[in-house]
This record gives C-alpha cells, sequence and structure tokens, in this order.
C-alpha cells in the first residue's frame, strides 16, 4: 500500500511527440481515497497464549475389567494442558487438562512449548464428571518451577503470585460464527499446532458415561493429541478446553469444547472441597428427578397438558429430595 501511495503522488511528465506541440508541463495527480473501508487485520492476541501451553505425555497402566487381577500392558500417549493461575485453591500455579488425558497414569511429564526439557508432573484432582483435570509439578525446587512457570507477577490487592504465562478464562459464552483457534500438539508432530475455525453451535453432549455436559461445536480440526488444550477468541482469552470430535464417517469437521463457565465451576467446587478440608473431588450433582420432554402430542392429551404450556413433565422425584423439600417448605 505505501508504494502505491508513492506512486500516485509522485510527479508525472508529459512529453510533446511532434515539433509543432506545446511544450511540455509537469501536472501532478493525486488519487482519491476509496470509500470502501479496507478490512482490518486479524487480530492475534492469541498468540501470546502460546507460552502457556505445554504437551503432556503420559505412560497408562488401566485394568483389565473382565479379569480385574491382571492389568493391560504399559502403553504411552499424549495430550495437551496450559498453565492457569488457579488462585481459588491456593496461592499456585497449575496446569489444567482433560482426565481423559491422564487417565490411569503412572508416569507424566510436561513439557512446554519452545522448550526440550521435560518435567514430571503429578494429578491433583481428577474430574472424570467434567473431563478436566489439575497437575502440578512433582519434586520441583523453586529454579524449576521458575523455568517452566515463567517469571511471577505479584498482585498488589493480595499476596498471589502469578505466572505472567498464566492463560484467561473467558467471561461469557463465545457467539454463533465467532473466529476461535485451537493450540495444541496434535498427532503429526511434537512442536505446537495451532488451527482457526467459527463457533457452529452451543449444545448439550455426552461428556461421560453418566453425565450430560454443555458444550461448544466448532468446526477446527481437533485430532488426537489436542485434548486439553486451550481455544481462544479474539481477545486472547480462553473459551474453551478442547475434549472430543465426532469420527462419524457421516460427519466432517465437528470437534467440542468445554465452555469456560464449566472450567470456573469446576475451580469453584475444588476450592469448596480444599475449604472442607477434604482431599477427595465432589462429583457434578444429577437432578433430582426423572423427567419426560413434551414434544409428544398424545403425551400432553394423555397429561392434559393446555396447548400454552411448555417445558418438561417431572414423571418422579428422588425420596430424599422429597423430604428436604418438606423441610424447607414447611
Amino acid at each position: 500500500m505505501d508504494d502505491l501511495e508513492d506512486i500516485s503522488m509522485q510527479d508525472v511528465t508529459l512529453h510533446a511527440s511532434a515539433d509543432n506541440e506545446p511544450p511540455r508541463k509537469k501536472v501532478k495527480t493525486t488519487t482519491t481515497p476509496s470509500s470502501t473501508p479496507s478490512s482490518s487485520p486479524p487480530t492475534t492476541s492469541f498468540l501470546t497464549g502460546k507460552e502457556g501451553v505445554c504437551r503432556i505425555e503420559v505412560a497408562r497402566v488401566e485394568w483389565m475389567t473382565t479379569t480385574p487381577w491382571q492389568r493391560t500392558p504399559q502403553t504411552k500417549s499424549s495430550g495437551t494442558g496450559f498453565i492457569i493461575a488457579a488462585t481459588q485453591l491456593a496461592n499456585e500455579n497449575l496446569i489444567l487438562t482433560n482426565a481423559h488425558v491422564v487417565r490411569s497414569s503412572v508416569d507424566i511429564r510436561v513439557r512446554k512449548h519452545g522448550s526440550t526439557r521435560r518435567f514430571a508432573a503429578q494429578v491433583i484432582v481428577y474430574a472424570p464428571d467434567v473431563d478436566l483435570a489439575l497437575l502440578t509439578l512433582k519434586g520441583c525446587s523453586l529454579e524449576d518451577q521458575k523455568e517452566f512457570f515463567g517469571d511471577v507477577v505479584e498482585e498488589s490487592s493480595s499476596t498471589n503470585k502469578l505466572s505472567k504465562h498464566a492463560l484467561e478464562l473467558a467471561d461469557e459464552l463465545p457467539s454463533l460464527q465467532e473466529s476461535v483457534h485451537v493450540m495444541g500438539f496434535p498427532t503429526g508432530g511434537t512442536t505446537i499446532c495451532i488451527t482457526e475455525g467459527v463457533v457452529s453451535r452451543i449444545d448439550l453432549v455426552m461428556a461421560s458415561a453418566f453425565n450430560i455436559l454443555l458444550a461448544i461445536q466448532i468446526d477446527a480440526a481437533i485430532n488426537p493429541g489436542n485434548s486439553g488444550g486451550p481455544a481462544f477468541d479474539k481477545h486472547g482469552k480462553v473459551v474453551g478446553v478442547a475434549f472430543f470430535k465426532n469420527t462419524s464417517k457421516k460427519t466432517d469437521n465437528v470437534g467440542y469444547l468445554i465452555p469456560a463457565d464449566v472450567v470456573r465451576t469446576f475451580l469453584g467446587r475444588c476450592k469448596l472441597d480444599r475449604d472442607a478440608g477434604t482431599s477427595t473431588y465432589t462429583l457434578s450433582p444429577s437432578l433430582p428427578y426423572d423427567w419426560h420432554p413434551l414434544e409428544n402430542a398424545s403425551l400432553r392429551l394423555a397429561h392434559k397438558v393446555p396447548s400454552s404450556v411448555h417445558g418438561i413433565l417431572v414423571t418422579s422425584l428422588l425420596i430424599h429430595w422429597m423430604e428436604y423439600l418438606k423441610k424447607v417448605t414447611s
């Protein structure tokens, strides 16, 4: 664009081609700015977050369900995690990843982007209901902590010492068609990989065998090894954590993120457990009743539901919840 502007503003000399034509003169031309505004360059603030992303290498041994006195041979797998300032839990920096990444692990090693050194890590919170886990470095000195987490930034309002590489969670759910960038260490290499996509849908999905989870569907490529990696919005904040993709042959580019709100709720439950002095994790509460959607016309007719009424039909209520409701309503 600079070259075009320089050319448009230069002096242009006009020469006479015949002897009887008037002498040459100089004419200065200018260009009129285009009425169509130029598109602003895409934001790259999410690139600053790559310093907080790490590769997680796991050695696992699982129990055999048919012969529980035996174990499977040791296998290796890898995933992604990122540094999060879990000030709600303690005055420390932790690593957030998916629970299935570190499931049945016997050894965990983490490696920062741009580094060749691997650090031993251990699981301190395992939450299969929301497929999240928190890791901390294992048996590392203060020098090792500083090397992995980087310099700390002390908050003036407290004694918290936060890593400058700690990633910040988004405050709200992204909008449909909003652009997102997923970072991780997927299959095909050992260096960080960045893919781009848009938010296609926000819906409930089956996160585990016993829990349905709010999830963000995106069309960015998510492959084995991306699990636990952050997805950034245009402001460089984490809108979700990659945790699985639809592998059906009838679908294409269907990946899912655990929203930042779910991560924030997970950290809040961890804080409640720690404040209570327990070292265990409290699973997400399940609905205390059975229900059925009011979409079937015959069902609505059988229960005499007016056409103006919409929602769900509660078919049964757990006994202990009935006793609880009696107490709070009496």
